[in-house]
């Protein structure tokens, strides 16, 4: 702003004919002040403006990956969260720890072994006890080489499909009519037991449940006991046998149905191409069980099958657990299952003409 200083005098003497040189100055003072402020004011607001300001940053859209996150707070709430769904037998399924594709122990056994067929752990004295099919003989083997240390005649020729140590110590046998035979390791005294069990329901593994007192008896074939049910194709049964009663349980304790098998495939489809699907799906169509055990930390029964080569887990009432595809490099033909110490899983392999196999999978910690 710009006043007339200059002519200020004159035009407030012409315009006032009163006015005395008193008031005049006065005015003059005042008008200079506000002059003096106005100019101050106009440089302090030019000088707070820069004269090229920094361009403001355009930012695109807010998202998640822009925002600070407490990524603890994040893990926490997702490790909290159950994700479950009750009708999903997939996502309540409890983790397989055991890396089937690398053993961490294998050793070549005997020749005499060429059939073996079954295997069981005694913790008192961690050794294993195998049979070999067609021979009533009980072989004790290291563990750790597969080397025999002892071998016993308890019976006959015969079809010995199963072996099986109890928490007495007390060693049983089982052949693939389902009959029965109790050893007594430190005698040599053995039981025979008949069962209500025959040669069509081919009894091809033996297990043993530490907290129910029962043998488990794993069926390849007919999945009853009746007669007008023996060619029932899509069900495996497996019975119980009373240690305490020296009874069969006539109703079977654990059913896998074919569509079980299915089901869980189908549940993670996502893990497996179109034409490896179409392949799982025929070889779960084949299960045959032809080895169990039980777990008792998990409480889940693992059940080996040479023809389709795979190894299923599942629970009391028949849910799918897990569902592992056995590679021929390693499994030829899958016969023995049973847990020694610290849950280590051992397998053993008939040797179909070349050599037969133990191998060891130690547990693998989550």
């Amino acid at each position: 702003m710009t006043l007339p200083i200059q002519n200020s005098r004159l035009d407030l003497i012409s315009s006032t004919d009163n006015i005395n040189m008193g008031q005049f100055f006065t005015i003059t003072i005042s008008m200079l002040f506000l002059w003096t402020m106005m100019s101050s004011c106009a440089q302090n607001a030019k000088t707070a403006t820069p004269q090229n300001p920094a361009p403001i940053e355009e930012k695109g859209p807010l998202s998640l990956d822009s925002m600070p996150i407490d990524t603890a707070s994040i893990e926490m709430v997702y490790h909290s969260k159950d994700f479950t769904d009750s009708t999903s037998s997939y996502s309540q399924s409890k983790t397989f720890n055991y890396d089937l594709s690398r053993p961490s122990n294998t050793s070549v056994l005997p020749a005499e072994l060429m059939e073996i067929s079954a295997l069981t752990y005694d913790v008192g004295k961690k050794v294993l006890y195998t049979v070999n099919d067609e021979k009533g003989d009980l072989y004790t083997l290291n563990p750790t080489d597969g080397k025999i240390i002892e071998k016993k005649k308890f019976g006959k020729k015969g079809d010995y499909e199963g072996v099986e140590i109890s928490d007495e110590g007390i060693i049983y046998t089982v052949t693939a009519n389902g009959n029965i035979t109790a050893i007594e390791k430190s005698t040599g005294t053995t039981e025979k037991f008949k069962t209500k069990l025959k040669t069509l329901n081919d009894v091809e593994g033996l297990g043993y449940d530490a907290n129910r007192k029962l043998l488990l008896l794993a069926c390849k074939g007919a999945p009853t006991l009746s007669v007008s049910f023996q060619k029932t194709k899509k069900i495996k049964n497996v019975y119980g046998w009373s240690i305490e009663n020296k009874t069969l349980i006539e109703e079977p304790i654990l059913s896998i149905h074919d569509e079980a098998l299915l089901e869980y495939l189908e549940q993670n489809e996502h893990s497996y191409s179109k034409s490896r699907m179409k392949k799982y799906k025929k070889r779960a169509k084949n299960f045959s069980p032809s080895g169990i055990a039980y777990q008792s930390d998990e409480a889940l029964y693992y059940l080996i099958s040479s023809v389709g080569k795979l190894l299923i887990t599942a629970d009391i009432d028949g849910k799918i657990h897990h569902i592992e595809f056995l590679d021929d490099t390693y499994f030829a033909q899958p016969e023995g299952i049973c847990f020694g110490e610290n849950n280590s899983l051992y397998i053993s392999n008939e040797g179909r003409g070349l050599v037969p196999k133990l191998m060891r999978f130690d547990f693998l910690s989550e």
